[in-house]
């Protein structure tokens, strides 16, 4: 047959992101027609385990789906991509959001096992993920499951060397970068050296530090002062306490209930908090000039068209008050004065999240029940929060359900219904499941409450990835730890 060439009919659907020329490795020898300009076809693995009537291990099934292969109509099958290139394409394609088109690079008569052959491709994005208002189809682009590494979508920018018109101020790779504190203060004019007062007097009045784990996070100075360094800027007021909360605040708990509140409803009223970009997303602008900037979270791979405004994606935070201050009272508070978001801008939403099931991996929409506060602490501290919120509200104010031992329960609607849902790290470690069928899982949270936050410091834990899994409005996250060398 002879050499498929021409160009791709254009296609009003889709939108291209980019052209480049991206290198496969060949997987045949011997005598091999190709022309320059030829197209190729790649072939994209399914996450379906069985293949030709035959049902294959978890495992072959998996080494599967890191070979994309390519051929062309006169040549068969000549070759594959690269790893890299593999890993982000696959999920995207197979969300049928993403879709590739290739030609060959240089004529070819023989080919030798391995041999590199160059390919100019574009990539294209449907058009439906820049629907206006509905970004649900672009949340479909997120990994399927949370491993803390690159979202596809994110990688893919970053392999078409996408320059982002807007970079979020601190990236995954800072925060897990492995770097030695300066606690001596060594002036060389750099910001990751700049000296962590105290640390060095703790140190050498014979106190000991741990050494840091190895899937634990490192942060520079210079990335700190980033996230703390605005909390400053916040005139902060004295809210008053509601009605059915029997203990009387002091003012910094006052302050600190006015804080969490109007972080909840998403709206700090301040003109540089609604024009600012939040500082986790980037922005990309693609080739197609039709498309709007793609905004990406560089750290959760969420994506969307709208401007992530700083003040409306802020919907919670840190209450890292030492020990003894009255974090608990703080969040009673704020749960009596909003049980459910009723005084909050609820966002109505269907939640669609990256499923895998047992014989296939893709993304589908959960129905979710909305629930009101789900508060997730160690095994100790479950009777006394269950105490506390009893002692400090008026009687019949809330409803408390302990989520634990022989209270366990699959009613959902029974879970949902009580203004405060209380369980342990273990419990919501051994009920999370890969495809989000869980009971904590399947229910939209109005607010997530994780005491002795410090708990889940490292991402690759089986207990973080079930918390990073729940779906809510507002997450807290209480300790008095917030940062550990």
């Amino acid at each position: 047959p002879e050499a498929e060439l021409g160009d791709f009919a254009p296609e009003p659907d889709w939108f291209l992101v980019e052209k480049s020329y991206v290198a496969g490795l060949s997987t045949h020898s011997g005598r091999r027609m190709l022309d320059a300009g030829e197209i190729v076809h790649f072939g994209f693995p399914s996450y379906d385990r069985v293949n030709c009537g035959i049902k294959m291990s978890a495992k072959k099934a998996a080494s599967l789906l890191q070979i994309v292969r390519f051929s062309t109509k006169r040549a068969g099958e000549i070759g594959k991509l690269s790893p890299e290139w593999t890993k982000c394409l696959v999920p995207l394609v197979n969300s049928s959001k993403v879709k590739i088109q290739g030609k060959i690079v240089f004529p070819t008569m023989e080919l030798s096992l391995m041999q590199d052959i160059l390919l100019y491709v574009s990539f294209y994005i449907h058009k439906s993920v820049f629907t206006k208002g509905d970004n649900s189809s672009l949340s479909q682009l997120a990994p399927a499951n949370v491993d803390y590494s690159d979202n596809p979508l994110h990688a893919l920018f970053k392999l078409l060397k996408l320059r982002a018109s807007i970079k979020a101020d601190f990236t995954l790779d800072e925060l897990t970068r492995k770097r030695p504190w300066n606690l001596r203060g060594d002036a060389n004019g750099d910001d990751e050296s700049t000296p962590i007062v105290g640390l060095e007097t703790r140190r050498t009045a014979g106190q000991t530090f741990p050494e840091q784990a190895a899937d634990e996070q490192a942060i520079s100075e210079a990335a700190l002062n980033k996230i703390i360094g605005t909390a400053e800027i916040y005139d902060l007021k004295e809210a008053e306490p509601p009605h059915t909360l029997v203990s009387v605040l002091k003012p910094y708990q006052k302050e600190a209930l006015f804080w969490m509140s109007e972080l909840e409803k998403g709206c700090i009223d301040d003109d540089e908090s609604k024009n600012a970009i939040d500082p986790c997303f980037s922005a990309y602008t693609i080739a197609d000039k039709r498309a709007p900037a793609v905004y990406i979270n560089v750290f959760s791979g969420e994506a969307t068209t709208k401007f992530p405004s700083l003040s409306k994606t802020t919907r919670g935070g840190i209450l890292a008050d030492a020990m003894g201050l009255g974090k608990t009272v703080m969040t009673i508070a704020l749960i009596l004065s909003n049980p459910r978001g009723e005084q909050s801008n609820y966002i109505e939403r269907d939640i669609i999240r990256p499923v895998r099931g047992r014989d296939t991996r893709t993304c589908t929409s959960i129905p979710n029940i909305r629930g009101g506060t789900l508060i997730v602490c160690p095994m100790a501290l479950l009777g006394q929060w269950k105490d506390e919120l009893e002692a400090h509200s008026t009687p019949g104010a809330i409803s408390v359900f302990v989520y634990y031992g022989g209270d366990r329960t699959g009613d959902l609607k029974l879970m949902a219904e009580h203004t405060v849902v209380l369980t342990t790290y273990g419990v919501l470690q051994s009920a999370h499941k890969a495809d989000g069928s869980s009971a904590f899982h399947r229910i939209d949270w109005y607010r997530i409450v994780l005491d002795e936050a410090h708990t889940i410091k490292s991402p690759r834990t089986k207990a973080a990835q079930a918390a990073y899994m729940l779906s809510s409005q507002c997450r807290w996250c209480l300790t008095g730890t917030p940062l550990q060398e």
